[in-house]
């Protein structure tokens, strides 16, 4: 593609000019210009005078490369030389991506006021904050994006405070470069994993380029520590192997250039610790991880309004239909069966460009998908007259063979399927596709006089592919591939549909949940949506999920997968007696496997929600008259911290015994959104924030003050005292600080087994038994483990169902102590020691005393400091955060 670049440091937005001349000139840096082309990537014009000249000419290269709107193949008509119109420019319609960590917006977390919340840590703020970090994101999320976003933004020195907002000044001059790692890992021939091999494919790929001469003045970069190095796509490597030598390469690499900045990108899933310890761990040392958050709505309406500004802009809408296109998507992205899709960039961008050339919005993902396949295929047939040819068209030669569309489709459906299979068991990849292998499969739809198949004329068909940028892109000269790797992944999942039994074909490669996964699902979906076949998902998910399981892990993940099926299937699963035996089958087996922690914590929680979707068959967490409670008898407990906890804070000392004079119930849960939004009902009450109500049903309730917290707690007492469910010299109530701390850390004496029942309850008794840890730091003892509790360094970064840590119970049976969520108490917060019996604690613990009231347990969000079983922390009555919930307890009246 050759493009005529005009003034491109004066004015950074508008630098791209296209042009069919071939004489250009660039000023930069106020001092040098730059002449020449840029085809795709490939820089061609006058030879630098130095080395200064080089990189400017290579970041020149590179901020075009990565300007526009990173899914090539779904530019409208603005990404191929036959039309005049600009490419969308990636800058305007971008939209700042949030990690899933929680940071504060205060100074002292210890002083949290009523109006201060937590708020999520952008992407931008974990590169500048980290100079060495992994970003990971589902399928679509925008790690690209980002990373395309960050190496435009520094490509201008003048620029990054424009581009990039809160990019350390100091830093200006970084130098942005970009490794695609599933080239580098198909560069790979042999060789030792070192800085040096893969030195020599960044060298080899800028020598590609026409950017030879840049070498030298990037590796000093790099030397001085000026560099923020990008590897992109370390999901899309398509073997162990491989995988191992890029972890070593990329290791070595940031060893032998250690003052540099260092980014890498990779799918969730793919980014795991292996269950298996036995297993080699594939992920890189001294990376912190963080993980792209979805849209929430703001970002999505902000990109929407974007999107049709900068299609108006580049003349695709006019001013008088953008309004009204911005406001009808803008509505369409919040039916509920959209409203989940559309926290995806890419499904949103696709949302986009399907409601701009059709006016509406289909149901589902996979038809969303298959409608901007017949969108991009189209693509080509209008090349014909956008470049005034005469030759014929696509239709034209499908026609000539006796052909039509769904003839091309099925060619493209098995190229995808055969591009997806490559590579050995494990992650699965955007694979190019070779001009050659692309003609035979195409001549093989037309005969030619003797009866072979017809390679001219699948030449004829490959040439219109070539002029415009459609379903496949000419990524390099003579390689093909497709614009997203969700849309490989779509057209196998079609061809799977066609083999001949789909569901044992799918279960098998299963098996590979990594690489097929996503295959399977948008399979069913077409199958589903598309097609309104309900036997053959649901013999899928007979296929992985038997009525016999074997106690493995491969087995629980094919469960997990049937899950995700059903989830697919919505309502239809009840259309028949077998979808209602089958979902019933999977739901408790998605059960086991969070509660018995068969999977790692992060994955437990990954089918948490999906149980929510499909109907948490565990009533105690889904009704209120059901909750499990666990019974704390009377008696002596250390309160606070003592000089062993060295991460304790000053208002958690000094620790000493403290008395609990009645036993008491304390829920085993927090409690959740389903059981809130049942009271709700029932009392006709309208939540101060609705999003409360947001997130699945069995997730604690978050967003809910202290004041709404007791309101629950009276409206609890009314109704069990009324239903008998609880005597009436008893009550509904938040925990006071010493019960909620004695429950988490367990007394003096803890019981042989837990006591878990449900109302109807009164006093209980156990049999005791000296607890060896009387000054626990956590429920379980003294060491912060992520397999054992929702925080920080679990990586999940937001809620879970509750029960999805197991191995987190605390000595009386409570689970969720420590992360998840914070919980209210009714304690004022004051200093230690805690009063006992009389006057001071009464007044301490009344409800009706005005003051901040303490939380305890920490949140998903906090580190190991803040989810300990001392940790206090305070709030107004009235604040609330999406951090905040709480759980009840059930004592005598005093």
């Amino acid at each position: 593609m050759s493009v005529l670049v005009a003034g491109f440091w004066a004015t950074f937005r508008h630098w791209l000019k296209p042009s069919q001349s071939s004489r250009t000139a660039a000023a930069r840096d106020h001092s040098i210009a730059i002449g020449g082309n840029v085809y795709g990537d490939v820089y061609q014009g006058p030879a630098p005078k130095d080395g200064r000249e080089a990189l400017a000419i290579y970041r020149f290269v590179l901020a075009y490369t990565t300007s526009r709107l990173s899914l090539r193949g779904l530019d409208i008509g603005a990404s191929d030389a036959t039309r005049k119109q600009a490419p969308l420019d990636l800058a305007q319609v971008y939209v700042d991506l949030d990690t899933t960590t929680k940071v504060l917006d205060v100074q002292d977390e210890k002083s949290l006021q009523d109006e201060s919340k937590s708020r999520p840590l952008s992407a931008l703020e974990a590169v500048i904050g980290n100079r060495r970090l992994v970003l990971l994101g589902d399928p679509g999320s925008g790690k690209s994006t980002f990373v395309n976003r960050l190496a435009c933004g520094l490509a201008e020195p003048s620029t990054v405070s424009l581009c990039l907002t809160g990019w350390p000044p100091s830093e200006a001059n970084c130098l942005p470069l970009l490794v695609v790692l599933r080239d580098y890992a198909r560069s790979i021939q042999g060789g030792e994993p070192s800085c040096q091999h893969l030195w020599s494919f960044i060298t080899a790929r800028l020598q590609a380029q026409n950017l030879g001469e840049a070498v030298e003045p990037i590796q000093q970069c790099l030397q001085q520590g000026k560099a923020l190095v990008m590897f992109d796509g370390l999901d899309e490597i398509p073997t162990r192997e491989q995988r191992r030598f890029v972890r070593d390469a990329v290791t070595a690499f940031s060893q032998r250039y250690p003052n540099n900045r260092y980014l890498l990108t990779c799918r969730i899933l793919s980014y795991q610790e292996p269950a298996d310890p036995n297993e080699e761990d594939l992920r890189i040392t001294g990376f912190p991880v963080f993980t792209l958050a979805p849209f929430d709505d703001g970002k999505i309406d902000r990109f929407i309004a974007a999107w049709y500004h900068e299609l108006t802009d580049k003349g695709t809408v006019s001013a008088d239909e953008r309004d009204g296109l911005t406001l009808r998507l803008t509505e369409a992205v919040r039916r509920p069966d959209l409203h989940g899709m559309a926290g995806n960039p890419l499904l949103l961008t696709v949302m986009a460009l399907v409601h701009t050339h059709k006016g509406r919005l289909p149901d589902a993902r996979a038809v969303l998908y298959e409608d901007t396949v017949d969108l991009l295929l189209s693509r080509w047939e209008e090349q014909k007259q956008a470049s005034k040819q005469t030759r014929p068209g696509l239709a034209e030669l499908l026609d000539s063979a006796g052909r039509a569309e769904i003839d091309l489709k099925r060619v493209l459906w098995r190229l995808a399927f055969n591009a997806h299979e490559q590579g050995e068991a494990g992650d699965g990849q955007l694979a190019d596709i070779s001009e050659a292998d692309l003609q035979k499969a195409l001549a093989n739809l037309k005969k030619d006089a003797e009866g072979k198949p017809d390679l001219n004329w699948a030449r004829d068909v490959v040439n219109i592919m070539k002029l415009r940028a459609g379903l496949l892109i000419e990524r390099l000269p003579g390689v093909f591939t497709f614009p997203h790797r969700t849309f490989q992944e779509f057209l196998a999942g079609v061809y799977l549909t066609i083999e001949g039994d789909f569901a044992k074909r799918a279960a098998v490669l299963a098996d590979d949940a990594v690489r097929w996964r996503e295959v399977i699902l948008l399979a069913t979906g077409f199958l589903l949506h598309r097609q309104g076949d309900t036997s053959r998902p649901l013999a899928l998910v007979g296929e992985l999920c038997p009525e016999r399981l074997q106690d493995q892990e491969n087995a629980w993940r094919r469960a997990w997968l049937a899950g995700d099926v059903l989830a697919e299937l919505g309502s239809r699963t009840a259309d028949s007696q077998l979808g209602l035996d089958l979902q019933n089958r999977v739901s408790r087996r998605l059960l086991d496997l969070v509660t018995q922690a068969k999977l790692p914590a992060k994955e437990r929680c990954f089918v948490g929600d999906l149980l929510a979707r499909l109907g948490d068959p565990r009533q105690e967490v889904t009704e209120v008259d059901n909750m499990q409670f666990c019974w704390i008898p009377t008696g002596d407990f250390l309160m606070g911290s003592g000089d062993d906890d060295t991460l304790a804070y000053d208002d958690e000392k000094p620790q000493e015994t403290t008395h609990v004079d009645e036993g008491y119930w304390l829920a085993r849960f927090p409690v959740t959104v389903a059981q809130f939004r049942f009271y709700l009902e029932q009392t006709e009450t309208q939540p101060v924030d609705p999003d409360c109500l947001k997130g699945p049903a069995n997730h604690p309730v978050v967003l809910v003050s202290w004041r709404e917290a007791v309101a629950f707690c009276r409206w609890l007492t009314n109704r069990w005292q009324a239903s008998g469910l609880l005597s009436v010299d008893w009550e509904v109530s938040l925990p006071s600080e010493a019960e909620w701390e004695k429950a988490a850390r367990g007394g003096l004496e803890i019981p042989l087994s837990p006591l878990m029942a449900s109302p109807p309850l009164t006093q209980a008794s156990v049999k005791l038994q000296s607890n060896g840890q009387p000054s626990r730091i956590y429920p379980w003892g003294t060491e912060a483990e992520p397999e054992r509790m929702n925080f920080s360094a679990t990586g999940v970064g937001r809620t879970s169902a509750v029960g999805s840590f197991p191995g987190g119970v605390a000595p009386y049976g409570n689970e969720e102590m420590s992360g998840n969520v914070w919980e209210w108490t009714r304690s004022i917060y004051e200093g230690y020691p805690y009063p006992e019996k009389g006057k001071k604690r009464q007044q301490r613990e009344n409800l009706k005393t005005e003051g901040r009231r303490v939380l305890r347990g920490g949140s998903f969000g906090l580190n190991q400091f803040n989810v300990r079983c001392a940790f206090r922390y305070l709030n107004g009555p009235d604040g609330r955060d999406d951090v905040g919930g709480f759980r009840i307890v059930l004592s005598p009246l005093l």
